[in-house]
């Protein structure tokens, strides 16, 4: 964001200034679209690599579905990605009679993406992400494409309003994970906003499963609990504890590993979200206070990857490090045991 940008962040007077600031790098394009600038096109970068011929890389976009009240699942767009012919249109019943053998990672990018650069980026992250998994593991890549263009309403306007939409991109992600019944391990992967989108859609399943349950004339609802990284969430930091707003999320999840950054130069002004007298916190930055989490504690992983990080917010940073994808990979695609990064550390929560 540069020296410029850290310095107007430390000042009262621009706060119109920082507040661009901020909008922009939570939608982590700033850093990310910068650097794919420099860099050969993604389609390249796959094809001159090693192939993994068990693999998929699909696209599922509800950019017209999400903005709408109706949320017609139908109206979903397929693309399929291939290292030959690059990305083409597809079909739901495809999608469907695809690899059933392969685990299923579903990819939630934060705010600001065009549907282009969604495409790009999700494709650069799969790549890094399976560079060096093990031949034997098929993957089926999923990237979740969601209206969350930058619009021309102001940088706070903007990212409010897109708090503000997490919610319909949620249901509709709930409701299409229901339908698809995927076979196989599946796991979530969200940054940023992205993240927030993947915890509302587990409590609204959540939600639906209790509701079922407390129906007599309906079955019950079954849903394997998920494996879920999240990564500098932007989600506030009390809404996972119990009779809070996402308390009943954790119920869907089987292993959760958070990527944190206590030193996140825009997640710490997170409560700008809300007001700039806020006190609101995000969990990017303070993590959850595990000890209050009681029999979900045991399932979350968090890591303060702040000495790998700095103050950046932008997703790319976060895998180009070797580490912490070493972290990632047992939770998305379950290599071995999940422990931490050597670089990064458990996060501190002790009397919060």
């Amino acid at each position: 964001m540069g020296r410029r940008c850290f310095r107007l962040l430390g000042t009262k007077r621009n706060f119109r200034a920082v507040a661009t600031v901020i909008a922009i790098a939570l939608a982590g394009q700033q850093v990310c679209v910068a650097r794919a600038a420099d860099a050969p096109p993604v389609e390249e970068q796959l094809s001159a690599s090693p192939r993994r011929p068990g693999d998929e890389v699909w696209l599922v976009s509800c950019r017209n579905v999400a903005p709408s009240t109706d949320g017609d699942l139908t109206r979903l767009r397929y693309s399929r990605y291939r290292a030959t012919r690059g990305w083409s249109a597809s079909r739901q019943q495809d999608f469907r009679g695809s690899t059933t053998s392969a685990a299923n990672c579903l990819l939630v990018l934060g705010n600001g993406y065009s549907a282009s650069q969604t495409q790009s980026l999700g494709l650069s992250i799969y790549r890094r992400l399976t560079a060096d998994l093990e031949a034997n593991v098929a993957v089926r890549f999923i990237i979740w494409s969601w209206p969350s263009d930058e619009t021309d309403l102001g940088a706070i306007k903007d990212v409010r309003l897109k708090a503000a939409r997490t919610p319909q991109v949620a249901n509709c992600l709930a409701r299409w994970l229901d339908a698809m019944s995927l076979p196989g391990k599946l796991s979530l992967l969200g940054t940023s906003f992205g993240a927030r989108i993947v915890m509302e859609a587990l409590e609204l399943r959540a939600d639906a499963r209790l509701r079922n349950l407390q129906t007599e004339s309906s079955v019950p609802a079954f849903h394997r609990p998920l494996d879920v990284v999240l990564i500098s969430a932007a989600i506030d930091n009390d809404w996972l504890l119990p009779g809070r707003k996402l308390n009943r999320s954790l119920e869907e999840v089987d292993r959760l590993l958070l990527i944190n950054n206590h030193d996140d130069s825009v997640l710490n002004r997170y409560r700008w979200l809300y007001g700039r007298r806020s006190r609101v916190e995000a969990v990017g930055v303070t993590g959850i206070a595990t000890s209050r989490l009681g029999q979900n504690a045991g399932k979350t992983v968090q890591i303060d990857a702040a000495s790998i990080i700095g103050r950046r917010h932008g997703c790319d940073p976060y895998f180009d490090s070797p580490r912490l994808l070493a972290a990632m990979r047992p939770v998305l695609f379950g290599e071995r045991p999940l422990s931490p990064p050597a670089e990064g550390v458990t996060l501190p929560l002790a009397g919060r």
